[in-house]
């Protein structure tokens, strides 16, 4: 896998995520003004139905966009993370990943809890220590702490999504909807996050890609 391949996979990747963002604050906004709505008809007023039928249908629009995009931005990202850790791999043969590890675990219960992180710590770790073997300065743009704090979001997001999954999105119950509508906020503000820092993860990396590369042929030649 050449180096252009690699930095378009992951551009796209990042492009992606951007779209999710802001798809992401679309939906923030219509769960916004359902729960507005739905205060609004518990505390009497009257509200209309046309205007709790539009709100849903954006709803259901957006989170289909988000959706369609996720699937797109997760086939990137595992485009991406397969072929730089494999390069990786051809200097550091001990890494604990494999090809098929990387786009299964993410699936694996249990496992998927700890194998993903454990396969980026490996890459950064390894990547940022190349970098440093030739006092490459671009060695900073690779810090753990946005990794662990990708993780933490990540993990905290979907357990947000499997619960959101399990409340009933046809009910019609003033209160659920209310509880529906605030949990739905919240999760929302956490894949915001989620992709923010994702996009800052691999917008850094992307900047040192070009140096990795050359560094691992350099490596790879050598031996």
């Amino acid at each position: 896998m050449k180096y252009k391949e690699r930095i378009t996979a992951i551009n796209i990747a990042i492009m992606f995520i951007l779209t999710l963002l802001f798809v992401n604050f679309g939906i923030l906004y219509f769960y916004i003004e359902q729960f507005n709505l739905y205060s609004s008809l518990e505390k009497g007023i009257q509200v209309l139905d046309s205007d709790i039928t539009i709100i849903e249908k954006n709803i259901t629009v957006f989170s289909l966009i988000y959706t369609v995009g996720f699937l797109f931005t997760g086939m990137f990202f595992v485009y991406w993370l397969t072929n730089a850790y494999l390069g990786i791999k051809t200097i550091f043969p001990n890494l604990s990943g494999t090809n098929f590890q990387i786009l299964i675990v993410w699936f694996i219960p249990v496992i998927g809890l700890y194998k993903p992180y454990e396969i980026m710590d490996e890459l950064y770790t390894h990547s940022k220590q190349l970098l440093l073997k030739y006092n490459n300065a671009k060695s900073s743009l690779l810090n753990l702490k946005i990794l662990n704090i990708w993780w933490f979001l990540w993990i905290v997001d979907s357990f947000l999504i499997v619960f959101a999954s399990k409340l009933n999105p046809n009910t019609v119950d003033v209160e659920e909807v209310l509880f529906s509508a605030k949990f739905h906020i919240v999760e929302n503000i956490f894949s915001i996050l989620l992709c923010f820092i994702t996009a800052k993860m691999l917008l850094n990396f992307s900047r040192v890609e070009a140096e990795i590369d050359s560094i691992v042929a350099t490596e790879y030649n050598q031996n």
